[in-house]
């Protein structure tokens, strides 16, 4: 049992802390980017906006780029074109990002972060059975193929075309790029999920040796006292 408030304290930081690291993450939904002009865009319309290839688009701190172009469009642009859900562009009611035939993500100005998750679709019937994650972190790069409804988005009449992957094990990375398995293939995602990096074992050895000196420290005093 504790008996030095300061030690109390101090551990009860690093729990919070240790669950804040984990739990904390943050949802980049992409709303109302269609039709809106954005730094660096190469065309806006009534209800898309459009970047050219390698061109970044910044959103909520993060950039989002494609070798071919890249467009936020949604559900004002599949109700103009293609008849909403029923249509064979991706439709979920909102905004979202497609890139032809990739996306690459990294923070502005670098910085590792924790992917957790997003929602994905083939744009429009270009034959995408699946999408290839790459991930660059501190051990390298790491590929994840991740499969894609074997239906046409004009099958899926529910009200949302997209597949949501939860992903685990993405911590501390700096960037990510999804890649289509078939070089025409158009790109859709929404709902992305990062948060903040989780801390190395080096830092956590900082917040025990910290408890130590505090410990020290606390016992000291209550000598002095005695």
């Amino acid at each position: 049992m504790l008996k030095y408030p300061a030690t109390k304290q101090f551990l009860a930081f690093i729990l919070i802390a240790g669950v804040g690291f984990s739990a904390r993450a943050t949802t980049i939904t992409f709303d109302g980017l269609a039709g809106t002009a954005m730094a660096g865009n190469s065309v806006v319309g009534a209800t898309f906006t459009g970047f050219a290839p390698n061109t970044p688009a910044t959103v909520d701190g993060f950039q989002f780029k494609s070798s071919g172009r890249e467009l936020f469009l949604g559900a004002a642009y599949t109700a103009v074109c293609c008849n909403s859900d029923l249509g064979t562009l991706a439709y979920n009611g909102t905004d979202y990002l497609i890139g032809l035939p990739d996306i690459s993500v990294n923070k502005v100005g670098g910085g590792a972060f924790s992917l957790k998750g997003f929602d994905l679709a083939e744009w429009d019937n270009t034959f995408t059975a699946s999408i290839s994650l790459t991930t660059v972190g501190p051990a390298g790069n790491t590929t994840q193929t991740l499969p894609l409804s074997a239906f046409s988005n004009n099958f899926i009449t529910v009200g949302n075309d997209f597949k949501h992957f939860s992903l685990t094990g993405y911590d501390n990375i700096v960037s990510f790029t999804l890649t289509g398995n078939v070089s025409w293939a158009f790109i859709a995602l929404d709902n992305l999920q990062v948060a903040a990096p989780v801390p190395e074992p080096e830092t956590y050895a900082m917040m025990l040796a910290g408890l130590g000196l505090l410990s020290f420290v606390a016992r000291r005093r209550k000598q002095k006292t005695v």
